[in-house]
C-alpha cells in the first residue's frame, strides 16, 4: 500500500511532480466528478418517479346484537320484538265408559282436571356482533297492571352464550323483551341468583264444573222391627149399652 502510494502520489518537497503522478491524480479526479454526477442522476430520478399508495383502512364500531332461542311455548311478535308466554292452563275434559259391578250396566261419566303447565322458562342469547362482550336489559310486562308498567332487568355480562331463566307462575302472562347492550353491566345481575320473580296479576284458572247428583236408593231395613203386644181395636159404647140391658134382662127373670 506504502509502495502503491509512494509510486503514484508522494512528490518529495522541492521535486518536481512526474508525468505518472499527474496523470493518476487526474484520472482519479475524472473518477470522482463522475460518481458524483451519477448519484445527482440517480437521486432526481428517484426524486421524479417515487410514488406513494396506501390502502383503504375501515374504521368499524364494536356491535353487539344477540338472538334469542325461546322455549317452545314462547310466541314471538315481530312487530313489538316481545316474547308472549300465555302460561294460563286450560280445563281438560275426560270421557269414559263405567260398568256397574253389580249390574253389569254401562255408563258414560265425564271427568276434568286442570292442565299442568311449567313454570320455569329458560330463554339462550347468543352475541352474534362483533363485539367480545355485552349484556342484555330485559322489558317485562306482566297482567298485574295491563301490561302497561315494565319492569326492567338485567343479564350478566356475557362473551358468546349465556341462560336466562324466567319463572311465569301457572295462570299468568308474561311478555319479555331483551334490548342487547355493549359493554359491562353495572347494573345487579338479577339472574346470578336465580329465576326472576316478577308481580303477577290474580291467576287464572278455570273452575271444574259441578257434576250432577245422583240420586240413592232408600235404605231398607233388613229386620224390621214388629210390636210383640199389639193393641187390640177398642169396643165401641153401643156394644157396651147392648151387654148391660141383656144383664138386666136376665136378672129380672131370675126374679
Amino acid at each position: 500500500m506504502k509502495e502503491l502510494y509512494r509510486r503514484f502520489f508522494y512528490v518529495p518537497k522541492h521535486a518536481k511532480v512526474t508525468e505518472n503522478t499527474l496523470q493518476v491524480r487526474i484520472a482519479l479526479a475524472v473518477v470522482s466528478i463522475v460518481f458524483c454526477l451519477a448519484m445527482m442522476s440517480m437521486s432526481a430520478y428517484a426524486f421524479f418517479t417515487a410514488s406513494v399508495s396506501s390502502s383503504t383502512n375501515v374504521i368499524q364500531a364494536a356491535t353487539f346484537s344477540t338472538e334469542s332461542d325461546a322455549p317452545d311455548q314462547a310466541s314471538y311478535d315481530a312487530a313489538s320484538g316481545f316474547y308472549v308466554i300465555d302460561n294460563r292452563p286450560s280445563l281438560l275434559t275426560f270421557t269414559g265408559d263405567v260398568t256397574d259391578e253389580e249390574t253389569g250396566e254401562v255408563t258414560q261419566k265425564t271427568s276434568y282436571a286442570v292442565e299442568q303447565r311449567d313454570e320455569l322458562f329458560d330463554f339462550v342469547l347468543t352475541n352474534m356482533g362483533t363485539a367480545t362482550s355485552g349484556y342484555c336489559r330485559i322489558v317485562i310486562l306482566t297482567d298485574v297492571d295491563d301490561f302497561t308498567t315494565p319492569q326492567i332487568a338485567y343479564t350478566e355480562t356475557f362473551g358468546t352464550v349465556t341462560t336466562v331463566t324466567l319463572e311465569v307462575p301457572t295462570g299468568n302472562v308474561a311478555m319479555i323483551k331483551f334490548m342487547p347492550e355493549w359493554g359491562t353491566c353495572s347494573y345487579p345481575a338479577f339472574f346470578s341468583m336465580g329465576p326472576l320473580l316478577p308481580e303477577y296479576g290474580t291467576p287464572v284458572i278455570p273452575e271444574m264444573p259441578e257434576m250432577p247428583e245422583v240420586s240413592e236408593d232408600p235404605e231398607v231395613s233388613e229386620d224390621p222391627e214388629v210390636s210383640e203386644d199389639p193393641e187390640m181395636p177398642a169396643e165401641t159404647e153401643d156394644a157396651d149399652g147392648a151387654e148391660d140391658t141383656e144383664e138386666a134382662g136376665d136378672s129380672e127373670g131370675a126374679e
